[in-house]
């Protein structure tokens, strides 16, 4: 399995109530053991540290791939 990294706001919307498809999303990422990053700054270089393909968040672009090594996924699209 691939390794993969979430920003932490993903998981804030594993227990919002209000926003049942997110918080569907969110659990089931949740429960595949992802790295978590808790400092936006420097999500990028903890997932690529950590051996992570794919970085699950919302707050950057959608499909962008850094160093040829991860990628950026928008679970919510």
């Amino acid at each position: 399995m691939n390794k993969f990294a979430l920003d932490t706001n993903i998981l804030i919307y594993s227990h919002d109530e209000n926003a049942a498809d997110k918080q569907s999303i969110a659990r089931n990422l949740i429960v595949r053991s992802p790295i978590v990053c808790m400092q936006v700054a420097i999500i990028i270089a903890a997932a690529l540290d950590s051996g992570c393909h794919t970085l699950y968040s919302e707050d950057m672009q959608h499909k962008m791939v850094i160093d040829k090594k991860l990628s950026i996924i928008n679970p919510f699209l």
